[in-house]
């Protein structure tokens, strides 16, 4: 309204004014009322003289200039302030003004017109806060790696994983903002244990976290003794009471210094070297000794005094070992005692077995070792009280039934009864040894050319009668006829070296006989005889020891053992 008022009245001054400095003829003399030198005509209002065509335009809604328009080129645009913070929308509505209307003000830039914290004006000091307060284009805050912390916040803004509250690595970055590089926390730092013993090898109970290893720490956690340098799971594991080799087990049967056992089954503290404990420790069975040769016979050991049981038991390779044993017992016999002296040297007088013809079947008989060079078998006991008349002409030696007697005399031991061994039938007469044990003295014939038994020699003496005729069927080798004669005269010992009696008293045993005897008057009524005479008729009272009794009243007081070899 005050616009149009103004417009009136400066139409009405138009007209009824004229330009005083271009003053047109009208014939009407010009007005300039307010002497501001332009006449009413040009003036739009001459009634002040502050406006006219040559005033300056001001802002007062006033046509100051008379150019026909208000305030022209003198207006302030004003901006919408919806936030009220002084500062009006660039893109919200404007108005050209002199005066700035409600809600609206003369500086514009304002940025959010919704919040009063933006505006140029604002103060934009916190580089943590990401908006442009101040609206200039720009903020503090810079976030390059796009991890949510401001550049100010964190110590690395290129690097998204860093961050203040990052998680640390062992990567020589400080990850977590905090100063430090690789701490202890960091998630893939190590644990470390303590090698206190210094064998590479460490103490699960001692450990430390951190990202590089130090003096005296190991990856390792599997010492079972860190006080003991030897003690480790890579260890030689010994016979000490120890775990050394951190296994959970002491002493074990593979230790390097573990002992082989050998089993000792028979008891006899030799081992069998072909059954075999290796361990730390012997057990009972079990010994440290090898040289068993049969560990299932107690009785066969090195060292064992071998017997005769079919075992070494000298462990010396050879089963009843000859030089040892031979006639020891029925398995392991001698040929005869002269065998079993020869091999067994250092043999004594006593009972041995013997199997002369390798039959098979042994005997047990009576050994003389020490007398007339030893080797003497026994073949007869012959006992005069008991069987005073054996002999004698009312039977023959060979009738009677060979006793195989099972107890044996001896020099110091009588046996009271008329024996003929096995031996008697058995074993081939080369020297002939008669004891007479009344006193000690006994008859040695040696160098015998019989190469029979005795059973033999006797078997071929004739029972008594008249055989003459028969006399002469003996024969040459094993009867000899009496010189000239030819009647049978026994066995001769013709040689005083050969047939003699051991006592001083009886020394003239020359030209004894063994065998059956007979003269020109009695041709065979003896039988089988043997013992010694001066001569080769049958005087007897110079020696008064014959082999049975003769039948014209011999004394028969004697017991008498017959041996051969």
């Amino acid at each position: 309204m005050f616009k149009l008022v103004s417009l009136v009245i400066v139409l009405g001054a138009m007209v009824g004014c004229r330009n005083t400095k271009d003053p047109v003829d009208t014939g009407i003399e010009a007005i300039d009322s307010d002497r501001d030198g332009f006449a009413d005509s040009e003036d739009c209002n001459d009634d002040d003289a502050t406006i006219n065509p040559d005033a300056e335009e001001v802002c007062d809604e006033v046509d100051n200039n008379c150019d026909g328009q208000i305030d022209e080129g003198v207006e302030t645009t004003f901006y919408t302030d919806s936030d009220s913070d002084g500062y009006g929308d660039d893109a919200g509505a404007t108005l050209d003004a002199c005066e700035a209307p409600d809600g609206m003000v003369d500086i514009a830039g304002d940025c959010d017109d919704s919040d009063a914290a933006f505006n140029p004006g604002a103060a934009e000091d916190d580089c943590t806060d990401p908006n442009d307060y101040n609206c200039d284009g720009s903020v503090g805050y810079a976030d390059e790696d796009e991890d949510g912390f401001a550049a100010c916040e964190e110590c690395d803004d290129s690097v998204a994983s860093t961050y203040p509250g990052a998680d640390e690595y062992c990567d020589g970055v400080d990850n977590d903002c905090d100063t430090e590089t690789d701490e202890d926390d960091s998630v893939d730092a190590s644990t470390w244990y303590a090698d206190t013993d210094g064998d590479t090898y460490g103490d699960a109970n001692s450990t430390d976290t951190t990202c590089y290893i130090s003096t005296g720490w190991v990856a390792d956690n599997t010492d079972c003794d860190d006080a003991v340098g030897s003690t480790n799971p890579g260890a030689d594991e010994y016979c000490d009471g120890a775990d050394n080799d951190c296994d959970t087990e002491t002493d074990e049967d593979d230790a390097i210094d573990a002992s082989t056992w050998y089993a000792d089954t028979d008891g006899d503290t030799y081992g069998d070297a072909n059954n075999t404990d290796i361990a730390c420790y012997i057990s009972t069975g079990w010994v440290a000794d090898s040289t068993d040769c049969d560990d299932s016979a107690a009785a066969a050991y090195p060292g064992g005094v071998e017997v005769c049981d079919s075992l070494d038991n000298d462990c010396d390779g050879t089963v009843d070992n000859d030089a040892e044993v031979l006639g020891e017992g029925s398995a392991c016999p001698g040929v005869d005692c002269e065998d079993i002296f020869t091999t067994r040297t250092a043999s004594s007088t006593a009972n041995y077995w013997i199997d002369p013809n390798a039959s098979g079947t042994s005997f047990e008989t009576f050994c003389d070792m020490s007398n007339e060079g030893g080797g003497w078998t026994l073949v007869a006991n012959i006992d005069d009280v008991s069987d005073p008349w054996l002999l004698a002409q009312d039977s023959t030696w060979d009738s009677l039934t060979l006793r195989n007697e099972t107890v044996f005399p001896s020099y110091s031991v009588d046996l009271s009864v008329t024996t003929k061994y096995e031996s008697w039938t058995t074993i081939e007469v080369t020297d002939m040894y008669i004891y007479y044990k009344n006193d000690g003295a006994y008859f040695l014939c040696e160098g015998l050319d019989v190469n029979d038994t005795l059973s033999n020699l006797f078997s071929i003496v004739p029972a008594k009668g008249d055989c003459a005729s028969q006399c002469t069927y003996y024969s040459e080798d094993r009867m000899p006829t009496n010189e000239g004669t030819g009647s049978p005269v026994g066995l001769n010992c013709n040689d005083p070296n050969e047939g003699w009696m051991s006592t001083p008293s009886y020394s003239n045993a020359e030209n004894a006989r063994v065998g059956g005897l007979a003269d020109s008057h009695t041709c065979c009524v003896m039988n089988a005889w043997i013992g010694a005479a001066g001569d080769r008729g049958f005087t007897t009272s110079n020696l008064n020891k014959t082999w049975g009794a003769y039948y014209d009243g011999a004394v028969a007081d004697d017991n008498i053992m017959v041996f051969v070899r």
